[in-house]
This record gives structure tokens, C-alpha cells and sequence, in this order.
């Protein structure tokens, strides 16, 4: 790997200052004359218009910085992630790309659900960790956050600071002497190094080492001190990072594609992490449909920059395929610069699926406008990998579909900056299910016409509830090919729609016998899918409950408006799980509701607590985590 090479993500629960660090670091590097604001809505990695009104970031941004320690200078890749768990998709799709993550906590407001949430993603794949207690120019108690954050990590964590007074930090590894009551923890995790320590002529050096590998081999994580907004130990941290080394870990592919996006200037773009050296005119494979990159870029403070070669362990981007292809490429898919051998089968990708429970009905304000409407829609959606879109049947109004009420108002937005009015918002809601509820039943299942002229496949079979929210069908019987596929058609159809017009899940069936008709014709086939049909309405009447997905709440609010706060979630039938009241007169709640209960929500309670709370929801469905309706 390139020694000079550095990939970064920052993430961080909502408004710790992850945006306002992230451009302390551009300046830092000499990529900003002076660092953008939030407030003013001068940031550098969060340019779409929806970002600078809202003052959060929406996408997983990127960045290249030049940072020269001494005469050695360093390429920098940052991704600057959103704290809002409903875009949670996009701090997914950045892990592709990070080499080392630096996770912001504010000091002022502790712990909060989007940490542990990161910290979990973090850990589960293996990425090195440096903790950043942010905003220490408003707050110097940071001895019961790091009591928290022992309870967050399982691997140990390390102090390599020592605070002596408000306006005084000491950063331990730029010190000459040695601390031995933090610094010792440096090498303690591991035998070799500690034995290395106490034979050493340079005890400080050996420390340091220990450190790193440490950091590198997930057995330690550092902890720092300091202030993006002033400064404040931000340029040590960088320091440090390009100290480190990261991992090389061989992959069984080239490149992974981790981001999309409709660039200002160059249209339609992808992202992607190397893991070989590239240069302009390459061919890339896409499992094995090649495509050739004419140019690749690199996004730099202030504009974009076109390279004629990319080393390994590089961040580019490249124009994306156009026509059908383009749609096939998906975040998470692999990239190989070489055809697949002969009988070889790759495997193109795996990018995790999120919940989307989210569904806002569109059409079009004039029938002359349909085409323009899904193609911004569209549009919208290859980018963001948390958003879906699809067409009622019914009606042909368009549904699309997203990961939270916040993430599908900001897609809206975005439509209305390029189509304007000439779209129709319908009404938001929350998917909702039946769950089976019934006994393992032994059926029979046939039908025949009213004149018993013809008659369908008899069907014996064992009825059960799933454990699970899936749906299946197996046989334990012989069966033919096409009377196989129109019963399977038959049973996932229906359970589309079998729950009152929703979704029915966790139905199992098994069908042990399968006994032809007397005089078997060209109906017999369409009267079992009947059968089956007629078979699962019988079955599922009346015994399945309504139920949706359910969103977890975590209110930071003044001690003042707490009881205001509870009384309005108490109308909408939350449960509140617990409260912690925190040294800056402040409040956390924690609690979950029903999903659909808290639409409207967040924005009721801003403008009740004007503007002094906010709000952080995680929805989940799974057989584990549901409401009942």
C-alpha cells in the first residue's frame, strides 16, 4: 500500500460537530483559506441546498486534502457521514472506502444512540477507531464520558491527552517524558511490546509503536481531546493518523463501488475505492460486462480534479455507464480490471438491505408531466441506496419509499428543485402487515368448476406460522415444473395483498401430496392456482394481527420542557424507556412508539420547544421489534 495514502470517515451522532471539524481539517491541510460554518451555510462537504437550509448533512461526502508533515506530504481521503439515522444508509455505504474512522462524541451531551449504532458497525467490520471528545471549549468534564465509553467498546481504550486546566492540554505523544499511568496502557495489550518497553533504550519510542499496532490491529482505541470549532487538538489528531499505517488486506477484486452521484458539473458519477494501481482508458469488469473509463476524478476543496492515474488503495470517480447498465451497477458491487476466466462465477457484491417502511404517494400535476416526474425520480433514487420507488397499479400514482419521514422530506425537496409545483404531494404513511397467527392445521386444498365438468390438482398439505416474518412453500412431494411454478405464483401473490389489501407474513406451507384429477386438462393447472387462492383466504380470515414497524426516540432537550415533551408522546401512545439528565441542564429521553404514531412529530415538537430540542428515531421491523396496530 501506498504509504501516503489516508482514508478517513468521520461520523458522529447528530449535532456533535462533525461538519464543522470535518472543514477545521480542509483548513488545517491548507485545502480552505478559512473553515466554512454550518450556520452560515459556507460548508465545503455539504453543498446541496437541503444541507445548507437545514444546517445537517444529508450524503456521505468526500474530499481529497494534501497534509505535509515535514517533507513528506500525505493524500487524504475524508467522508464526512450524516449524523440523521434516517440516512444511516449512506454510513454504510462510506465503511466500503474507510480505512481508519474517527468518532466524534460531544462532550456536552455524552453518548447517544447514532454513537452506539456507529461504534457497533465499526467494530463489526474491523475498522480502526479513533474517538474525538468534541466542543472541550465548552466543557472540560470529560471523566464521566470516558466512564461511558468504557461501556460502549469492549477493547480497551486509551486517554493520549492529559488536560492541566481549561485553556491547557498536553498531547502525551508529542511529550518527551513519559506518563506512566496512561501512557503504560499503550503497550499492556500485548506481551511482545511490553517486553520490548522494558529492554528498550528509547521507552518512549517502543510506546508509541505499541500504540499504533495496537490501533491497527483493533486492540486499542485512542481517545482524544479537543475543539473543531477553534481548533483544539484537531491538527494532533492528524498528525497522528497519518502515523498510522492501515492494513493491507488482500481482496478477491479490484475495486468496490461505494457511492453515487448526479455531480453538478459532470452528471452522473461513481465512486470507488482501488485496490490495484489505474490509469485512464483501463477496462473495467462488471462480473464480466466490460466497461472502459475514459477519465477518473478525484474531489478536491473547491472543485474537482481529473488524474490520469489512481494508485492502490486510492478514492476515485469515473463517469457511470449510461443506459441500461448504469441501473445495474449498485453500491457494494465489485469492480475487476481483468475478464472472468473461463467457467469462473463472481460474485458481483453484497450491500446490506435497510428497512424502508416510509411510502409518500406522488403524481404528476399535469398527465404531460408523468415521464419527467419518474425520470427525477428515478434520478433521485440511483443515488440515495435507502430510497425505492414503484408504481400503483391502481391508480399509477408513483410510491417512493424511504427510510424515515425526515429522509423522504428531504427527497421531496430535491424533486421540487428540479420539477418546481409540478408534482402532487399525497399523503405520507407507514407500511403495515398482517402477521399470521394460527395453528399447524392439515389441509386439503382443490377446487372445480360450478358444472364439475373440470377439476384442479388436490393439494394435501401442513399449514404453519413461520418463526420468522418470511413467507415459504416447500414440497416433500414430486411435482411438475409448471404445475410447481403456478402454485408458487399463486401463493406469493395472494400473500401480497391477503391481510386486507397488505402484505401477509410468516405463513409456512408444505404440500406432501399431490393428487391429479380423474381426467387432467389444459384447466386443471389455472383451477389449483384457485385452489390455492380460495386455500389461503379460507386460512388467514380473521387470524393474523395488523402490525407495523416501530421507531425508537432519543429526545436531548432543556430540563425545563420535559414534562411539556412527555405529555405530547403520551398522546401519541409512546412508551418511554428512561431519562438521564446530564451536566448542561439538559435532558435525555429515551422510548419507542408505533412508527405512524410519531408522524409529524419532530416538527410539532421544535416548534412547542422552539427549536430547543431534537430528536434522534431509528425505526426497526424485524420478528423481534414490531407494533401492533
Amino acid at each position: 500500500m501506498n504509504n501516503n495514502i489516508r482514508n478517513i470517515g468521520i461520523f458522529a451522532h447528530i449535532d456533535a460537530g462533525k461538519t464543522t471539524f470535518t472543514e477545521r481539517i480542509l483548513y488545517e491541510s491548507g485545502g480552505l483559506s478559512s473553515p466554512g460554518s454550518v450556520e452560515d451555510g459556507t460548508t465545503e462537504m455539504d453543498t446541496l441546498p437541503e444541507e445548507i437550509s437545514r444546517g445537517i448533512s444529508i450524503t456521505a461526502s468526500t474530499s481529497m486534502i494534501k497534509y505535509k508533515i515535514k517533507q513528506k506530504t500525505f493524500y487524504i481521503n475524508i467522508i464526512d457521514t450524516p449524523g440523521h439515522l434516517d440516512f444511516h444508509s449512506q454510513v454504510d455505504s462510506a465503511l466500503l472506502a474507510v480505512d481508519i474512522a474517527i468518532l466524534l462524541i460531544d462532550i456536552t451531551s455524552g453518548i447517544r444512540s447514532q454513537t452506539e449504532l456507529i461504534s457497533k458497525k465499526l467494530i463489526d467490520k474491523k475498522i480502526p477507531i479513533l474517538i474525538f471528545l468534541n466542543k472541550i471549549d465548552k466543557s472540560i468534564e470529560v471523566n464521566e464520558i470516558i466512564k461511558n465509553i468504557e461501556n460502549l467498546f469492549t477493547i480497551k481504550k486509551v486517554p493520549v491527552f492529559k488536560i492541566i486546566s481549561k485553556d491547557e492540554f498536553i498531547f502525551l505523544p508529542l511529550q518527551k517524558e513519559i506518563d506512566e499511568e496512561i501512557e503504560l496502557a499503550y503497550i499492556e495489550w500485548s506481551n511482545e511490546w511490553t517486553d520490548k518497553y522494558f529492554k528498550a533504550k528509547d521507552p518512549k519510542k517502543v510506546l508509541l509503536s505499541g500504540l499504533r499496532e495496537g490501533i491497527q490491529e483493533s486492540k486499542l482505541i485512542p481517545i482524544f481531546v479537543g475543539s473543531g470549532l477553534t481548533g483544539i487538538g484537531v491538527s494532533e489528531c492528524l498528525q497522528f493518523i497519518c502515523s498510522l499505517t492501515p492494513k493491507i488486506e488482500k481482496k478477491p477484486y479490484d475495486a468496490i463501488l461505494f457511492k453515487k452521484q448526479i455531480h453538478p458539473y459532470l452528471g452522473r458519477i461513481s465512486y470507488i475505492k482501488t485496490f490495484i494501481s489505474m490509469r485512464e482508458g483501463d477496462v473495467l469488469f462488471h462480473g464480466d460486462v466490460p466497461y472502459r473509463i475514459t477519465h477518473f476524478y478525484t474531489i478536491i476543496p473547491g472543485g474537482v480534479q481529473e488524474v490520469r492515474e489512481i494508485e492502490a488503495f486510492s478514492i476515485a470517480a469515473f463517469l457511470s455507464p449510461e443506459g441500461n447498465e448504469t441501473d445495474t451497477w449498485q453500491i457494494g458491487d465489485f469492480l475487476w480490471k481483468n475478464p472472468p476466466e473461463e467457467g469462473e462465477k463472481r460474485e458481483i457484491g453484497s450491500f446490506p438491505k435497510f428497512g424502508k417502511e416510509f411510502i409518500q404517494i406522488l403524481e404528476p400535476e399535469k398527465e404531460k408531466d408523468r415521464l419527467e416526474l419518474e425520470h427525477v425520480i428515478k434520478g433521485v433514487v440511483w443515488e440515495d441506496p435507502g430510497l425505492d420507488v414503484s408504481l400503483k397499479a391502481d391508480t399509477g400514482q408513483f410510491q417512493m419509499i424511504g427510510m424515515g419521514e425526515l429522509h423522504l422530506d428531504v427527497s421531496i425537496k430535491r424533486l421540487e428543485s428540479f420539477l418546481q409545483d409540478r408534482f402532487t404531494k399525497k399523503n405520507l404513511y407507514v407500511a403495515s402487515y398482517g402477521l399470521i397467527n394460527i395453528k399447524n392445521s392439515n389441509l386439503i386444498w382443490e377446487h372445480h368448476t360450478s358444472d364439475l365438468k373440470y377439476y384442479s390438482f388436490t393439494l394435501e398439505l401442513v399449514a404453519s406460522k413461520s418463526t420468522t416474518f418470511e413467507n415459504s412453500i416447500t414440497f416433500s412431494t414430486k411435482v411438475q415444473s409448471m404445475l410447481k411454478l403456478s402454485i408458487e405464483s399463486a401463493y406469493f401473490e395472494i400473500l401480497s395483498h391477503a391481510a386486507d389489501g397488505s402484505p401477509l407474513l410468516g405463513l409456512s406451507i408444505e404440500i406432501n401430496k399431490i393428487i391429479p384429477p380423474k381426467i387432467e386438462n389444459e384447466h386443471s393447472i389455472s383451477l389449483t392456482k384457485v385452489a390455492v387462492v380460495a386455500g389461503i383466504k379460507n386460512l388467514v380470515r380473521n387470524q393474523f394481527k395488523r402490525i407495523s414497524s416501530k421507531t425508537n426516540f432519543e429526545i436531548l432537550l432543556p430540563h425545563s420542557q420535559v414534562g411539556l415533551v412527555i405529555s405530547m408522546l403520551q398522546k401519541r401512545s409512546a412508551k418511554i424507556h428512561g431519562m438521564e439528565s446530564l451536566d448542561s441542564n439538559k435532558t435525555i429521553v429515551k422510548g419507542s412508539a408505533a412508527s405512524e404514531h410519531l408522524l409529524g412529530f419532530t416538527s410539532a415538537m421544535r416548534n412547542l420547544t422552539q427549536g430547543k430540542a431534537s430528536i434522534s428515531l431509528l425505526t426497526d421491523f424485524s420478528i423481534d421489534s414490531y407494533s401492533e396496530l
